[in-house]
């Protein structure tokens, strides 16, 4: 027996000698061994095996040749390249041929598609859509094992607002996959009114006298309403005491002046 072991044709004959140097020779044998390609393996492009719903992973052939046939196990498909795109995972080797010769991967390439989590929805829990500076609002999502709000990068499911804006959410699973943007809700923080301050005529009188109280700054639009109930500016005060402004602006909001005290002497006796 003769082993070869070199790809390549042969044109072979074999001689057989007697012990009594008699010999004979064999017709030719003529034959090519072919050269078995190499063990392939199996990888993806940038080595992602496991990606969002809506990716695709491209597996590869390792080494490859462009003179080879490559076969994807399962799917039966060949080419340079392979694409994976299906929810769920697979487990993928992939066949060589050369010159008739073939030889498939010995450890396979697990590949995982994570599915998206449903697309939330976000509600105003606590509050309403327009409120006055220094109010707030709390948005919320519907259940999800994460989140991730727009603007602001909150990753808790109740989102306390305190500034105008267009807010919405998306879920995130356990895997890191984001669902779609949920529905946009409006957020208006109205400006107060400017905060009134008080000019007094005097802030001592005795009995039977008075003092005007004056805002200095008004606004036209806003209503100024006094501690003592009156309303508009300025107003007459004819008993002591602490006084105060509230300005009310067309928008619903208001601001409060600081405390003024006035003193009311008694007469002497």
């Amino acid at each position: 027996n003769v082993d070869i072991t070199t790809a390549g044709p042969y044109n072979v004959t074999v001689t057989i000698t007697a012990a009594t140097n008699c010999r004979i020779t064999s017709d030719p044998f003529t034959g090519t061994l072919r050269k078995a390609p190499a063990v392939p393996a199996i990888s993806t492009q940038g080595n992602d095996v496991s990606v969002c719903e809506g990716n695709t992973i491209v597996l590869v052939p390792v080494p490859f040749s462009a003179t080879n046939t490559y076969t994807r196990n399962p799917g039966g498909t060949g080419g340079s390249s392979f694409s994976f795109s299906s929810v769920g995972s697979e487990s993928f080797t992939v066949t060589v041929d050369s010159n008739g010769c073939s030889r498939t991967s010995t450890v396979p390439l697990l590949v995982n598609i994570n599915p998206r989590p449903a697309t939330p929805v976000a509600t105003i829990s606590s509050g309403s859509s327009s409120f006055c500076d220094g109010s707030s609002a709390v948005l919320s999502s519907s259940p999800a094992f994460s989140y991730l709000w727009t603007p602001g990068g909150s990753t808790a499911q109740n989102l306390t607002v305190t500034t105008s804006g267009t807010y919405s959410v998306v879920a995130v699973s356990d895997s890191g996959c984001q669902s779609s943007a949920s529905n946009s809700i409006a957020i208006t923080s109205r400006p107060n009114p400017a905060k009134p301050q008080i000019t007094a005529s005097r802030t001592s009188f005795c009995d039977g006298q008075s003092a005007t109280l004056s805002v200095s700054n008004p606004f036209t639009g806003n209503t100024y309403t006094w501690s003592n109930g009156v309303t508009g500016s300025p107003i007459t005060i004819s008993a002591g005491g602490t006084y105060f402004v509230r300005a009310d602006s067309s928008n619903n909001c208001f601001s409060n002046s600081d405390l003024l005290d006035i003193i009311q002497n008694p007469l002497p006796v």
